[in-house]
């Protein structure tokens, strides 16, 4: 298991250590010949889901954020195509208005535990995070966009996102 610290403002992507296998890539548009969005095109198909759903906001055990929440993302590949993750993104904002969550002087942080990075052909994979977190104002309700890139087997660049209420 890794487990590793990282702010999750800006969209910044989650730096998973090599012995993951993942690097962190942008994931704003194509990323050059081989990438695509458009999930037709290639064979890979990849349902998001989050367990809990909705996903729970606790009073946190760090002094320094207010709110605590640990869940599981799932990808479940369905096209009959493996693939290799090769970059993952967190954004967490608030419900109201979609500003980034920060606290007063640190970004929220985010702890991820992940094993290989391999999605097989008609398989899942479970990537559990705690997020540590403050709402300006007042409550915990959030919304987390999460956002994933995979190699398929066959080379191409598959990215999906999702967006996930914290009530």
């Amino acid at each position: 298991m890794i487990e590793t610290q990282v702010p999750t403002t800006s969209a910044r992507w989650l730096p998973i250590l090599a012995l993951a296998g993942i690097t962190v890539l942008g994931m704003t548009g194509c990323g050059g010949d081989n990438s695509v969005t458009d999930s037709s095109v290639v064979g890979m198909r990849v349902n998001l889901t989050a367990s809990p759903d909705p996903i729970i906001a606790e009073p946190s055990t760090d002094t320094d954020f207010e709110w605590t929440a640990t869940y599981t993302i799932t990808l479940t590949e369905t096209g009959g195509l493996g693939g290799t993750i090769t970059g993952i993104g967190l954004t967490l904002r608030a419900a109201s208005g979609g500003i980034e969550v920060i606290t007063d002087e640190d970004p929220s942080e985010t702890t991820l535990e992940a094993g290989d990075a391999r999605l097989e052909a008609n398989g899942t994979r479970d990537l559990t995070f705690v997020t540590f977190y403050s709402v300006p104002g007042d409550g915990s309700e959030a919304l987390l966009d999460f956002a994933v890139e995979i190699t398929d087997d066959d080379g191409f660049l598959f990215q999906d996102g999702r967006t996930f209420p914290i009530p």
